[in-house]
């Protein structure tokens, strides 16, 4: 349409005409209301963007988005589309006002057009501030799955992060000809890189094994693939429990609710499988299936089909410290001829393995067809041990009856190691290490393997895991950079157990300006606790050099904590909390150069003072040995201090060398033995006896001794150089992750930044 004055043309943009409804800005549909809300959530100040993008799609649907960019001006008083366009522009200012929350109404009761009071909401929400983004920017990356499910999670964090894209997008490209550089194209994939990332670490534990094997894919893959691979694994694990639901023949157990009331008293415990409180994973029904005996609400009752049950009456151990202990029943349900099976073998309990207790275990076996017990060639040589643990047992007989198996087939059982068995013939190396029941099997022959592992079915009855994974606790991830090993899965779980999931994280995992003694402050109330975190601090030192020493110091105090060592205990929760995935790493391309650091901490004991020792060994660039240990004598000087050091760790150097040995690894060079104390290293270059050097001869005599046999050659190290002074002591931040890089760890589940 066009409006002419005496003076000029003025164009405005073209309405169509009014009979033409589909297209007509002008046209109302009777469905729509002047009180409706557009779109939800309503629009509180902190949420513009998000808002205004939803905001704006609706009145496009509606085909009223002239109104509210203003490109539909309003006509003169007689022009005949002077009041569709009022009404118009009151039905848009309505729907406004609807869709922001009342405060922010109230200061658009007063504006005449809807272009106005858009251009008014983005003048005073849509500014970009370094504030707001460091707002999203935390949310962002404390984001986890929690009790969410994941498509929640996925959807939160992808609206967080789109969010935060409208404040800081990718620059398009601005060069005059067309750019070949690809620079733009590959700022967007880091970008999405960046967040399937941290979809991926912000995943439950659960998830653990799927994000390993897509973190260590070689084509990394695009966020909506990862998404599906973590819809499909979850899937995965809900036929899983169909089939764990339907396996007959296991032992299951039902808990009888006290006499206190009729249900179990509420707990914070959340599971991460069904995501249902009041109970954790590792009893989750729903993953494990229903116990026998569960009577369901529709009264229908699991395992009715048993006719018999035997009872027993027992208290949980994380109970008995409560002032309340309610004396709660376990009920095992058996059939009649499991039961008496049961009780035969619990009479033979005191006999002899040699004798009849074979023909009661193996009747014991046919009552349970799904039973673990693998012993086919019904000699007797193992004895069931019945407790209330978890734990495997595995006695002397098995160990002896396997290793006389695997020297049978052609393996040698080596001095170093007595676990380490070894098969050499011409070029061909294969090695097996045993750990009670859990054997890992390694070569260069795969044609050796395999048959290994056929002979080992044949004779036990073994169970085939695939490539090495996860062992005992450890968690073992390959790529063509290197192997990782880490215990990501037991520090959570044990962050986890003590409530530290949530805490803040620590630097340093202990404090260098206080050290522990046995002071006069209040005595810890729970010493089992104590005992019990030490305990398994004790085994993450297996993958996690850096808490060698925090470690060390805290067992020194096992029979009498008090109140300050529980705090030092949890300092190195906290510590754990800033990076649970760090672990060793071992680089393909890494040299077989062995070298090794000695350093002491003269009289570092403040109560004995008694000195601390620390070394570690390295293979090129891999960390394969470490301790911190206080010494067994005074040190009358810094000198004898740092030379039981060295002695200990030339013992330990000669042990490395045996094992190599036993495992078929020349190394490049003669192993270099660093230490930063240069009398230390006077008195083992000197063969004259000095009355000074008296008290240590013995000492004096092994560390000559392998120097002149040519197993190692000390070198001299600045004090500032010396790795092994992260064992000593405890250490400043600055210091403590100048050492820390030296010791080549990696956290494979650290998001890139």
């Amino acid at each position: 349409m066009v409006r002419r004055s005496n003076t000029n043309v003025e164009e405005v943009p073209a309405i169509p005409a009014l009979t033409d409804a589909s297209q007509n800005p002008f046209y109302i549909h009777p469905n729509e209301s002047a009180t409706a809300a557009l779109v939800q959530p309503l629009l509180d100040g902190k949420n513009y963007h998000s808002w205004s993008r939803s905001f704006m799609k609706a009145v496009i649907m509606k085909n009223k988005l002239r109104f509210l960019n203003g490109s539909c001006v309003m006509p003169e008083p007689f022009d005949p589309t002077y009041e569709p366009w009022i009404r118009c522009n009151n039905l848009v200012l309505s729907w406004l006002m609807n869709s922001v929350i009342s405060t922010i109404s109230q200061s658009l009761v007063y504006t005449e057009t809807a272009s106005q009071a858009w251009d008014d909401l983005k003048a005073r929400f849509s500014r970009t501030d370094r504030v707001c983004i460091s707002s999203l920017q935390r949310d962002l990356y404390a984001l986890r799955q929690d009790s969410l499910s994941v498509t929640e999670f996925f959807t939160k964090l992808k609206g967080i992060w789109e969010e935060l894209e409208l404040y800081r997008p990718i620059p398009n490209c601005s060069c005059t000809f067309q750019c070949v550089c690809e620079a733009m194209r590959n700022a967007k994939k880091f970008r999405e890189e960046d967040l399937v990332l941290l979809f991926l670490t912000g995943l439950n534990d659960h998830y653990g094994m799927v994000r390993s094997q897509i973190l260590l894919m070689d084509h990394f893959p695009q966020l909506n693939s990862v998404f599906g691979m973590i819809i499909q694994h979850e899937s995965l694990n809900g036929l899983d429990q169909i089939e764990d639901q339907t396996i007959s023949g296991s032992i299951n157990f039902a808990r009888k609710p006290s006499s206190y009331g009729k249900y179990p008293p509420k707990t914070d415990k959340l599971c991460t499988y069904c995501h249902k409180t009041n109970h954790v994973v590792e009893n989750c029904y729903k993953k494990h299936g229903f116990p026998p005996g569960f009577r369901f609400r529709d009264g229908t009752v699991a395992g009715s089909k048993h006719n018999g049950q035997a009872s027993t009456n027992c208290v949980d151990a994380e109970d008995q410290d409560q002032e309340h202990t309610s004396d709660k029943r376990v009920v095992a349900f058996f059939s009649s001829e499991e039961y008496q099976a049961l009780m035969a073998l619990l009479k033979s309990n005191s006999r002899s393995a040699g004798e009849s207790s074979s023909s009661q275990v193996n009747s014991f076996s046919k009552c349970f067809p799904s039973s673990a017990s693998n012993d086919k060639q019904g000699n007797g040589f193992i004895q069931w041990i019945l407790d209330n643990g978890a734990t495997d047992h595995a006695s002397r007989q098995w160990y002896a009856k396997l290793s006389q198996f695997l020297v049978t087939i052609g393996y040698s059982q080596k001095i170093a190691d007595p676990t380490l068995f070894t098969k050499s013939d011409n070029s061909n190396f294969t090695a097996l290490l045993v750990y009670v029941d859990d054997i890992v099997l390694t070569g260069n022959c795969l044609e050796e393997i395999t048959v290994t592992k056929r002979k080992l079915h044949e004779a036990f009855g073994i169970k085939d895991i695939g490539v090495l994974k996860f062992f005992l606790g450890l968690e073992v991830a390959h790529s063509e950079q290197g192997i990782t090993l880490c215990q990501r899965k037991y520090c959570l779980d044990l962050l986890s157990e003590t409530g530290n999931l949530g805490c803040k994280p620590s630097s340093i995992p202990m404090d260098p300006s206080h050290r522990l003694h046995h002071d006069d402050s209040t005595p810890h109330e729970n010493i089992t606790e104590y005992r019990a975190l030490v305990g398994k601090l004790l085994y993450l030192t297996s993958t996690r050099p850096d808490i060698a020493f925090p470690v060390q110091q805290l067992s020194q105090f096992l029979d009498a904590p008090t109140s300050l060592h529980f705090k030092a205990a949890h300092k190195v929760l906290r510590y754990l909390k800033g990076n649970p995935g760090t672990g060793l790493f071992f680089p393909r391309n890494s040299s077989l150069q062995l070298s090794g650091f000695s350093d002491a901490d003269w009289g570092g004991c403040p109560d004995s003072r008694k000195s601390i020792t620390g070394y570690c060994f390295f293979i090129g660039q891999s960390l394969i040995c470490w301790k911190s240990k206080k010494q067994l004598t005074v040190s009358k000087s810094s000198s004898e201090a740092e030379y039981r050091a060295l002695a200990s760790a030339t013992c330990e150097l000669q042990w490395l060398n045996y094992l190599l040995t036993d495992l078929q690894v020349q190394t490049t060079k003669l192993p270099t033995l660093y230490c930063d104390s240069q009398s230390a290293l006077h008195i083992a270059s000197n063969p004259v006896f000095h009355e000074r050097t008296k008290h240590i001869d013995i000492d004096c005599h092994i560390v000559r001794e392998k120097l002149q046999a040519g197993l190692m050659k000390l070198s001299s190290i600045s004090g500032y150089n010396q790795t092994a002074d992260i064992f000593t002591k405890a250490l400043h931040p600055a210091n403590f992750h100048r050492l820390f890089v030296k010791l080549g760890l990696l956290n494979i589940f650290q998001a890139s930044t």
